[in-house]
């Protein structure tokens, strides 16, 4: 049997409504998320140590002496 028209809605709308309403009861909307700030976790650096220099003596230098530069000197100039 039909119903009654009395008991028909008369506009669509109110069926749209109720059918709103008993959708969010079953689904309800998901909550929004709070975005977080990202957090950077600082690494320490590894130190680095230098070894002590070492000390290289004038002979290994090759250091030049007065008189060498003197006789390389009249070697040029001739």
């Amino acid at each position: 049997m039909q119903r009654l028209p009395k008991h028909r809605p008369k506009n669509t709308r109110v069926i749209l409504e109720k059918l709103d309403e008993i959708e969010k009861k079953i689904n309800p909307p998901p909550k929004p998320i709070k975005k977080q700030p990202q957090v950077i976790a600082k690494i320490p650096q590894p130190t680095v140590k230098q070894k002590p220099s070492q000390v290289i003596s004038n002979k290994s230098q090759g250091v030049i002496k007065k008189k060498h530069l003197r006789r390389r000197n009249i070697f040029l100039l001739e």
